[in-house]
């Protein structure tokens, strides 16, 4: 069986988790679904060694995972490592206003990724 389930990093999106291995598997499902969910109904993956990043989850959603050994073609662990209860991210809320000149240009606002040009083009003369 997959021992000590734990999740190392979680961003908005991911979650990576990491097992002590077990000698006989051949490979790990790894079961995630919104918190709550029946074992067995959850999105599977297929993973091989002690460590597996779920991709793919909505921000600020709260997930449980199952961790499956699977020991040879017919033969699935007698346990699963469970891990309940683990929330992604928030993507923060920001308002971003743009001025130039004390004139507003544009202004921008929920979630999301910001990208700040990097060079000044063309620089206009101040009005008077």
């Amino acid at each position: 069986m997959a021992e000590d389930l734990v999740q190392n990093e979680i961003t908005q999106n991911s979650v990576s988790l990491t097992w002590h291995v077990e000698p006989l598997a051949q490979y790990y499902l790894v079961e995630h679904g919104i918190s709550g969910f029946a074992y067995g109904t959850g999105d599977v993956d297929t993973a091989y060694g002690s460590t597996y990043t779920v991709r793919g989850l909505e921000p600020g959603t709260t997930y449980d995972f199952y961790v499956t050994t699977v020991c040879g073609e017919a033969w699935y662990g007698d346990s699963v490592a469970v891990l309940r209860g683990i929330s992604t991210m928030e993507i923060p809320e920001y308002t971003v206003t743009v001025l130039s000149n004390n004139n507003v240009f544009g202004s921008v606002e929920g979630g999301g990724t910001l990208m700040a040009a990097q060079k000044l083009v063309k620089q206009l003369p101040k009005e008077e």
